[in-house]
């Protein structure tokens, strides 16, 4: 069901980028750092009704009973939302592969 909006489908924008780096130290231990970068946008304002970004915010506020009396004064919606990741791995290998 379609609390608000215009009830189309909306794009949304999805970015990602991730990379990898591997030393081997000798032929038993290797390090590897790898890390991601995940970025979603919703195209448009809060407060326009033809944009993704308000149809999904008047989603959000109707379907958890929020309304300008029972939000806090400094609600604002807005569905964008950054991921990082980083990370490193040390591997002993005993066993020549």
């Amino acid at each position: 069901m379609i609390f608000g909006g215009t009830g189309d489908i909306k794009l949304i924008k999805v970015y990602g980028v991730r990379g990898a780096f591997n030393h081997n130290w000798d032929p038993y231990w290797s390090t590897s750092v790898f890390g991601s970068a995940s970025f979603v946008r919703f195209p448009g304002s809060a407060i326009d009704i033809s944009t993704a970004m308000e149809q999904y915010c008047t989603t959000y506020l109707a379907s958890n009973k929020l309304t300008a009396a029972n939000a806090s004064a400094d609600f604002s919606c807005n569905p964008n939302f950054d991921v990082y990741q980083l990370g490193v791995v040390t591997r002993w290998t005993p066993v020549r592969i």
